[in-house]
C-alpha cells in the first residue's frame, strides 16, 4: 500500500508540472476561443491576430506570469480528479466481483461533479483579461478563485458554478468510454513486454483526448 502511496503522488506531482508547463498553451487557447465575448464586455479592443499575437498582447497588457492566470484552478480540479480516479479504479481492480466499465464510469463521473467549480473557475480567470481599452486600463472582473466563487454565487446562485457542466460530463463519459476500453489491455500488455510501455502509454493519451 505505501509503494502504492508513493507512485500516485509521483503521478500527482508529474502529473502538476505537466499542466503548469502547459498553462499559458492553455490560457491562450480560451483566449482565442472566446475573443469575441471579450471584444463584447469591452476587455479587448480587437480580435487576436493569431496564436503569437495573442502570447504578445497578454504578455504586454498583464506581465509575463499572466500566461499562469486560472492555473491554480486547473490544478486543484485536475489533480483531485485524478487522484480519486486513481484510488476507486485501484480499489475496482482488487474486487473481481465488480464490473470494470461501471467502475470506470463512476471514477470519471463521481469526481467531475464534485471538482467542476474549479475548472469553471479556472476557465473564467483565464479568460478574465485587464481591459486594453485606454479609459479602462488595468480592471479585472475576478481577484481569484474565491472571487470567482463569490461573485457567481451572488449573480447566479449554485447553478451558476455548474454552467457547462452537461457539455463537460459528455465529453467525460466519450473519453471515460475510450480509456476504460484501452486500459486493461494497456495493463494486460505492459506487464508482458516492457518496451511496448511508452508506446501504450502514448496511444491511450492521444485516443483519450482525441475522442474529446
Amino acid at each position: 500500500m505505501e509503494k502504492s502511496k508513493d507512485s500516485l503522488t509521483k503521478e500527482l506531482v508529474t502529473a502538476g508540472a505537466l499542466l503548469t508547463a502547459f498553462a499559458p498553451l492553455e490560457r491562450v487557447k480560451n483566449l482565442m476561443q472566446n475573443q469575441n465575448a471579450i471584444i463584447k464586455l469591452g476587455r479587448l479592443s480587437k480580435p487576436y491576430n493569431g496564436i503569437c499575437d495573442c502570447f504578445a498582447t497578454t504578455i504586454r497588457h498583464e506581465g509575463f506570469f499572466s500566461l499562469w492566470r486560472g492555473n491554480t484552478a486547473y490544478l486543484i480540479a485536475h489533480l483531485s480528479v485524478q487522484a480519486i480516479v486513481s484510488i476507486i479504479l485501484e480499489y475496482g481492480e482488487s474486487r473481481k466481483d465488480i464490473e470494470w466499465t461501471r467502475v470506470g464510469f463512476v471514477s470519471f463521473a463521481a469526481p467531475q461533479l464534485l471538482f467542476y467549480p474549479f475548472l469553471y473557475a479556472g476557465t473564467r480567470l483565464s479568460t478574465d483579461v485587464k481591459k486594453t481599452i485606454s479609459y479602462t486600463v488595468g480592471n479585472r472582473q475576478f481577484n481569484g478563485v474565491i472571487d470567482v466563487f463569490g461573485k457567481t454565487l451572488k449573480s447566479d446562485g449554485i447553478a451558476g458554478l455548474y454552467r457547462g457542466l452537461i457539455i463537460s460530463v459528455a465529453e467525460t463519459g466519450i473519453n471515460a468510454a475510450v480509456y476504460v476500453s484501452l486500459f486493461p489491455h494497456y495493463l494486460h500488455v505492459s506487464q508482458n513486454n516492457i518496451l511496448s510501455r511508452p508506446t501504450l502509454e502514448s496511444g491511450v493519451v492521444i485516443c483519450y483526448e482525441m475522442a474529446g
